[in-house]
């Protein structure tokens, strides 16, 4: 897919199975088919399959497994969403 960046995060997704995110401030959700993570004032999740954290170090986290969407919420009002397809 490539890189989403903003001021206070950094998403970048290579091939739909290897995702780092940087700028984040706590782990909300884990499972296999679903992550969502805390940024500064957004909530990303990320849906798709056999996803695994493999690596946490400051304020970035590397991801694998096969990423099949990717949603950006504001945190002051989860009504707000932005939703990408992979």
């Amino acid at each position: 897919m490539g890189d989403i960046i903003h001021q206070s995060y950094h998403i970048l997704i290579e091939n739909g199975k290897k995702t780092l995110v940087s700028g984040c401030r706590k782990i909300l959700e884990y499972s296999p088919e679903r992550i969502k993570i805390q940024l500064h004032r957004e909530i990303i999740t990320l849906l798709g399959s056999d996803l695994t954290l493999y690596d946490f170090f400051g304020d970035e986290i590397q991801i694998s497994g096969k990423v099949g969407s990717l949603e950006i919420s504001s945190g002051e009002n989860i009504d707000k969403r932005q939703e990408r397809s992979l």
